[in-house]
């Protein structure tokens, strides 16, 4: 019989309990540790990519609390199991308002680790297989989608490579397409392309850009804290980073 591997990602701003985590993590055969993470803001990108089954998550963290985390996670298609390692009692009627399956306090001995692992098991069992396979079937899929965009140009249609798009825009409420040498126009609204090419290089910067960050050129400093983007399309553009956008923009870029 093939032994069920169960992928864990774990959040904590005190290295010293990461490390001890992980030490009580590393004893268990069917565990695997697929990441870990210090602050809260990079959390939820982190879980997206690695997909753990598992999630172990401190309450109080720079940037998002675990509560908050967990709260988005139960969001997901596949939103994985979430247990709290925290200080704190206070936030336990909080914490399994967001699906949590355990509360763990500081400070935890290996047998309080080994306790909710033992309910995780419970929980998922032949789960895992099913939703590992469904999981990788949905990424085939959006893998073969085709990510082509259509556009108008001269009373013709053309299929666009993203990779050709440097940005997208919205004018007097029309949407255009603006490649290297020439401007389309596409019937799709701006909200719509920006989910169509989730997972890329783009980046709704502005309520009325979307734009493609490998093509970016220059970054200005610009007010109050915000940029503006260099872009050669057609012309050359500089697109302005909404103040609303500027952390995740900084977070994408390593500002």
């Amino acid at each position: 019989m093939v032994q069920l591997v169960y992928r864990v990602f774990f959040a904590d701003d005190e290295p010293l309990i990461c490390n001890e985590l992980r030490y009580i993590l590393e004893q268990e055969p069917d565990i695997e540790i697929v990441g870990e993470c210090y602050a809260g803001s990079k959390v939820v990108g982190e879980i997206k990519k690695y997909k753990p089954h598992v999630v172990f998550l401190d309450i109080n963290m720079p940037g998002s609390s675990g509560i908050e985390i967990a709260s988005q996670l139960v969001q997901e298609p596949f939103p994985p199991l979430v247990i709290f390692v925290t200080a704190y009692e206070e936030y336990a009627i909080a914490a399994f308002k967001v699906n949590a399956i355990g509360y763990v306090l500081k400070p935890f001995t290996g047998e309080d680790i080994q306790k909710v692992l033992r309910q995780v098991r419970i929980l998922l069992g032949r789960q895992v297989q099913y939703t590992d396979r469904l999981q990788k079937t949905l990424d085939i899929l959006q893998n073969n989608k085709l990510k082509r965009i259509p556009a108008e140009k001269d009373g013709k249609i053309f299929l666009i490579d993203p990779e050709e798009i440097h940005v997208i825009l919205v004018k007097n409420k029309i949407t255009y397409i603006q490649t290297q040498h020439h401007e389309y126009i596409s019937n799709q609204p701006l909200l719509h392309l920006e989910e169509k090419l989730i997972g890329s290089h783009f980046f709704r910067c502005h309520r009325n850009f979307l734009v493609n960050l490998k093509k970016v050129k220059e970054i200005i400093p610009w007010f109050h804290g915000t940029y503006l983007l260099v872009v050669y399309a057609k012309d050359k553009m500089e697109i302005p980073v909404s103040r609303y956008r500027v952390k995740d923009f900084k977070e994408l870029v390593d500002l």
